[in-house]
C-alpha cells in the first residue's frame, strides 16, 4: 500500500477538472474525519482534481448533481489517470 502515497504525491499540482485552475486532490471515496491521510490507503487511488471553489461545490451538491451540472464523470477520469500512472510506472 505504500504505492498509494507515491500515487497521491504524483498528483500534486494538478488542474481543476472543471475550470483548469490550480487544484487540490479530491478523494472520491471519502477519507473521513479523524483518519490519518498520511498513511497508505486504498482511497488515495480514487482522486480527482478540483480547485477549492469546485471542491466545496462538489461537497455541497453531492457527486450526482455536480457531475450532471458539469457533464463530467470524476470516477472515469480517476480510473484513466490511475491506469496511465501504473502503465508509466511499469514501462518507464
Amino acid at each position: 500500500m505504500e504505492m498509494s502515497l507515491e500515487y497521491l504525491e504524483s498528483r500534486r499540482g494538478g488542474k481543476c477538472e472543471v475550470c483548469f485552475e490550480p487544484a487540490d486532490r479530491h478523494h472520491l471515496d471519502e477519507v473521513g474525519m479523524g483518519r490519518d491521510r498520511t498513511k497508505p490507503m486504498m482511497n488515495h487511488y480514487l482522486i480527482g482534481d478540483l480547485c477549492r471553489e469546485h471542491h466545496i461545490e462538489f461537497d455541497q451538491l453531492g457527486e450526482k448533481k455536480f457531475s450532471e451540472k458539469y457533464n463530467i464523470n470524476m470516477w472515469e477520469w480517476a480510473a484513466r489517470r490511475l491506469a496511465r500512472w501504473l502503465w508509466e510506472k511499469e514501462n518507464g
